[in-house]
C-alpha cells in the first residue's frame, strides 16, 4: 500500500512539472521591453510614459502569439506615440519574438509633438552662425577717398522679437521670430529685420530654421554723418553736403561747377534716401535731388552700389561735357570713382 502511494506520489510530481499547459507566452512586461528595444522606438531615447496591449491573440495549436500594442514616450522636445504589432512564435525552447511591424491604431494615431517652441537662445545661435553680411543691402563696401578697398560687413544682431506663439497641432508645428541686424558702412547706416521661420519635422522631431525670402525684410536706412564735408571732382566740381537730416533720410547739400571754357554755376538743395523693394523682393534705394520743390533727378542703387557716393563700376564713365548742368553734377556726385572727400 506505501509502495502504492509514493507512486501516485511521484507520478503527479512528474505531471506538476511536464504537464502544466507548456512554456507561457511573453508577459505585458516583457511585451513592453521588446517595444522599447525596436529600433524604430529605440532611436528616440524616449521615456516611456504608458504602454498598452489593445488586444493579443494566442494559438497555441498554431504556435502564434500576436499582441497589438500601443506606446507612448517623451524626450526633451516632444512626445511620442507609436502602435505595432508583436509577433512570437513558440519553438521546443519555448516562446521567442519573431517580428515587429508598425500597425495604425485609429483611436491612438502615431505622432511626434514638439513639447515646446524653439527656445531664444537657440534662435540666438542659430542667427549667429549665419553669414549676416549676405543680408545687408550692400555685401560690400566701397567709396573713393573713405575705403580703397572694398570691405566685407558682417552686421550685427541688436534685437530678438517673437510678436506671436508658435502654432503647434497634430498637423502643423511652426514658429516665426524676427532678427534685427544693424550694418554700418562709410556713408550708411541700415537697419534690416529679417524673419526667421521654424518648422518641426515629426519624423525627426526637431525644429528646423531657414531665414525668410528677401521680400519678407523690413528695414530702413540713415545717412550717417561721414557724410558731411567737401566732395571733389578735381578742380571743376565740388560738392558740398552741409547737414544730415535729424531721422537721416536726407541732407542739405550745394554744388558748385565750373565749365572748361570757364562758366561757372552753383545751386543748393535737398537730397533724400528711401529704401525700396521691387517686384522680386530684392531692396534698392531711391536718392532724390530736390533744390526746393522741383524734382531734378533721381537715381537707383542696389547691392553693387554705396549711397550715395558710388556707380555700379561695370558702368562706363559718360564724358561729363556731353551732359546738362543737373546731369553732370549729379552723375559727378554719385561716382565714386570721381568724387574724392577733400574736407
Amino acid at each position: 500500500m506505501k509502495k502504492r502511494i509514493a507512486l501516485l506520489l511521484a507520478a503527479l510530481m512528474i505531471f506538476s512539472l511536464c504537464g502544466c499547459g507548456g512554456p507561457k507566452p511573453a508577459d505585458e512586461a516583457q511585451v513592453q521591453a521588446d517595444v522599447e528595444g525596436y529600433e524604430d522606438y529605440a532611436w528616440m531615447e524616449a521615456e516611456t510614459t504608458d504602454f498598452e496591449v489593445v488586444r493579443r491573440q494566442t494559438d497555441e495549436d498554431d504556435k502564434t502569439d500576436v499582441a497589438w500594442t500601443t506606446i507612448h514616450g517623451k524626450t526633451d522636445t516632444y512626445t511620442v506615440t507609436r502602435s505595432y504589432e508583436v509577433r512570437y512564435t513558440l519553438y521546443n525552447e519555448g516562446w521567442e519574438l519573431d517580428q515587429i511591424i508598425p500597425w495604425y491604431n485609429e483611436d491612438a494615431p502615431d505622432a511626434m509633438m514638439p513639447v515646446s517652441a524653439p527656445k531664444e537662445e537657440d534662435v540666438r545661435a542659430y542667427v549667429e552662425s549665419l553669414d549676416l553680411g549676405e543680408y545687408g543691402s550692400y555685401a560690400y563696401v566701397e567709396c573713393s577717398g573713405l575705403s580703397d578697398e572694398r570691405t566685407p560687413v558682417q552686421g550685427e544682431v541688436t534685437d530678438l522679437s517673437h510678436p506671436q506663439e508658435a502654432v503647434i497641432n497634430e498637423q502643423d508645428a511652426y514658429d516665426t521670430w524676427y532678427c534685427t541686424v544693424s550694418y554700418h558702412y562709410d556713408l550708411l547706416d541700415e537697419t534690416v529685420e529679417i524673419p526667421i521661420h521654424y518648422y518641426f519635422d515629426f519624423y525627426d522631431g526637431a525644429w528646423y530654421p531657414s531665414v525668410g525670402e528677401s521680400s519678407e525684410f523690413t528695414g530702413s536706412a540713415t545717412l550717417n554723418d561721414a557724410l558731411v564735408g567737401i566732395w571733389g571732382y578735381g578742380d571743376q566740381v565740388t560738392f558740398t553736403v552741409m547737414g544730415i537730416d535729424p531721422d537721416g533720410t536726407g541732407c542739405d547739400a550745394g554744388w558748385h561747377f565750373t565749365y572748361y571754357d570757364g562758366r561757372e554755376t552753383s545751386d543748393e538743395g535737398h537730397l533724400a534716401l528711401r529704401r525700396l523693394t521691387n517686384k522680386d523682393g530684392e531692396h534698392y534705394y531711391r536718392l532724390r535731388w530736390d533744390d526746393g520743390g522741383e524734382h531734378l533727378n533721381e537715381y537707383d542703387f542696389d547691392s553693387y552700389n554705396v549711397a550715395p557716393m558710388t556707380f555700379d563700376p561695370n558702368t562706363p564713365m559718360v564724358d561729363l561735357r556731353s551732359l546738362d548742368d543737373v546731369q553732370c553734377i549729379y552723375t559727378s556726385f554719385l561716382s565714386g570713382q570721381s568724387l574724392i572727400k577733400e574736407g
